[in-house]
């Protein structure tokens, strides 16, 4: 038996898993389908590239045809895969017209796959009914290139998605294909590029589930158990930090009058803002209920006004897009070596501004 359909049958057992696990924790949502269906996808590539490899050599009139048959089917799956994983990292939410164009060089290379069958532009097989790569064979990989180069792109500016601690892994898991797909471009008689994007995907799924640990799911902020780590490490080195602590007022009577999914939607919003507002350099993080604690390294109290402006900028746009406005106190303190304020101690303070404040904005809103 050739190994190349052992290594394809062996893929196809982890993908296979990997669509179980799949199906059960990532199909809540439509960004999360295109995932399965990538992994379906590859699930039918690697079938269809066993059935290359069994027919190859055969010289029935069915083996020629199914043989053909398998090589085109190959050819319009492999880009349209990492197509789909475009969609999933955030294309689909893009436009008619960037999706549309997005579109053509997938059926550009369909329309010539098909034809292919007859002319022979990018495979054909000989009387021995062996592959042959065709003249633009280099086309369709162009395109998979194109995709993938979108993917790492995408991939470098999703800063606060759950794979972010764990980006550059993710990319160099995104570079297998590539890799693979350098190596058949060389190598005719080897093809690892179905396999490596199946293992990618799997990877890609450990990757993420892995990293959801640090993650509040309903608000894509970091939680507690990765601020206590965050402290810890900072802990460690030595690295003066700032405090700055957000509670959103009102949460309960938006619970109760509204709807736990009008509460839950308020908080991911002023998540999303904290992310805007701090980023790169701060990290967020979900400590209580509707408490949030952005942790600034190497903060000075000089840089916390200008950060805080441009929170409060954002905070009124998007009041005005609200029905339920966000009701936000805020306080914060810096932990200092050269002025003797521990992280504890940084932590406290910011929590009695962060009160005087609330109260503040009760008063406020009685007169």
């Amino acid at each position: 038996m050739n190994p190349l359909i052992i290594i394809d049958i062996f893929s196809m057992v982890p993908l296979c898993f990997t669509i179980y696990l799949a199906k059960r924790h990532l199909s809540g949502s439509k960004q999360n389908r295109y995932y399965i269906l990538a992994s379906y996808i590859t699930l039918v590539l690697l079938a269809v590239e066993v059935l290359g490899y069994s027919m190859a050599g055969r010289t029935t009139a069915f083996a020629f045809v199914a043989h053909l048959l398998a090589n085109a089917l190959y050819f319009i799956l492999i880009p349209a895969v990492a197509l789909i994983i475009l969609w999933y990292l955030g294309y689909s939410e893009y436009g008619t017209m960037v999706k549309g164009i997005l579109f053509i060089p997938l059926g550009l290379n369909t329309l010539l796959t098909i034809l292919s069958i007859q002319n022979g532009w990018f495979f054909s097989v000989n009387t021995s009914n062996e592959y042959i790569r065709g003249p633009f064979f280099y086309l369709t990989t162009g395109v998979s290139y194109f995709y993938y180069v979108l993917i790492l792109m995408q991939l470098f500016k999703m800063r606060h998605v759950t794979i972010s601690p764990s980006k550059l892994l993710v990319v160099l898991v995104y570079c297998l294909p590539i890799i693979a797909t350098i190596f058949q471009y060389f190598y005719l008689e080897d093809s690892y590029i179905t396999g490596s994007i199946a293992v990618t995907l799997l990877l890609y799924y450990l990757i993420e589930q892995e990293a959801k640990f640090d993650f509040d799911l309903p608000t894509q902020a970091r939680n507690r158990i990765a601020f206590e780590r965050m402290l810890a490490s900072s802990q460690q080195r030595g690295q003066d930090l700032a405090f700055i602590l957000f509670d959103m007022n009102n949460l309960k009577r938006i619970n109760d009058t509204w709807g736990h999914q009008e509460g839950d939607y308020l908080l991911s919003t002023l998540a999303d803002l904290l992310n805007k507002a701090f980023s790169p350099e701060g990290n967020v993080f979900r400590i209580g209920g509707d408490e949030f604690c952005v942790l600034l390294p190497r903060a000075k109290k000089s840089k916390m006004r200008p950060k805080m402006e441009h929170f409060e900028m954002l905070l009124l746009e998007t009041n005005t897009k609200l029905a339920h406005p966000l009701d936000v106190a805020w306080g914060y303190a810096v932990a200092s070596n050269d002025e003797g304020i521990s992280y504890d101690d940084a932590f406290t303070l910011a929590d009695k501004a962060m009160y005087r404040h609330k109260r503040l904005l009760k008063e406020s809103s009685l007169f």
